[in-house]
């Protein structure tokens, strides 16, 4: 659910089964036909496996980048033998804004994914390369869920989906320097940018919908919709927000 106010606006999941589809995204966006980033910021209140972003269904024929009960971060490709690339654990902490970016060159060889932790890449524990990399550009994008039990428990704000590999200067600059920022960098090159959800909105407490949805502000316009069992939040006014709460806590990040 969003709740409103003249400076922050929050969404509440839980963290069975909400998420936000945001509709198909064309052949070479997060399948397995060209190279792929996704930056975003996340503040996990529930530790366990939960989709960030995925595209593809709940078993086969999927991309999916999604933290683990461990406090892991992996990515996954879909095939006869699935591409996996799973950072060590602890790679993040709990209740704690933290910036994720991946990466990947749209290859079959895993450690050409590469995925950064508040603008570091991180160790990895499984390096698994892929084969016979499955289709699924039938299948939407969705934010937050890939199926029962993979749901995002937690905040998830300012989700940037590329159809390129960042380079080092655009990582840095999307991580921003560890405050959580309010709008891509004006440096970012934004003709690869294929999806963008601020999921900043101020809708005067309306759940996103056909008629007022997570507004994409990429030149993709796939404007997300909500499905689930949203509940009001309730947050403290004096302070602004800008996030979405996947789970039944709510943290918060000033806006600078």
């Amino acid at each position: 659910m969003i709740f409103s106010g003249n400076t922050h606006a929050a969404i509440t999941f839980d963290d069975t089964d909400d998420l936000i589809n945001c509709g198909l995204m064309g052949d070479a966006v997060m399948t397995e036909n060209g190279a792929l980033t996704i930056s975003l910021w996340m503040n996990q209140t529930s530790a366990t496996t939960g989709a960030l972003v995925v595209r593809g269904n709940s078993s086969n024929n999927r991309v999916v980048f999604e933290t683990q009960a461990t406090r892991a971060l992996r990515f996954q490709v879909a095939g006869t033998t699935t591409l996996t690339r799973t950072t060590n654990t602890s790679a993040f902490s709990d209740a704690t804004w933290t910036h994720v970016l991946l990466t990947w060159d749209g290859s079959t060889t895993a450690a050409n994914a590469h995925i950064y932790v508040n603008g570091v890449e991180a160790t990895y524990a499984t390096t698994t390369n892929g084969g016979g990399i499955f289709n699924n550009n039938t299948y939407p994008l969705v934010i937050g869920s890939r199926n029962t039990g993979t749901s995002f428990g937690g905040n998830l704000t300012e989700i940037a989906v590329f159809n390129k590999v960042v380079n080092a200067s655009e990582i840095a600059q999307l991580y921003g320097g560890g405050s959580v920022p309010k709008g891509l960098p004006s440096s970012i090159d934004r003709s690869s940018l294929k999806g963008y959800w601020k999921m900043d909105e101020d809708t005067s407490g309306t759940v996103p919908s056909v008629a007022n949805p997570v507004k994409d502000w990429s030149n993709g316009k796939n404007d997300g919709k909500q499905s689930g069992n949203p509940v009001y939040a309730s947050e403290p006014s004096n302070l602004p927000y800008r996030s979405f709460l996947f789970g039944s806590t709510i943290y918060s990040s000033t806006i600078y």
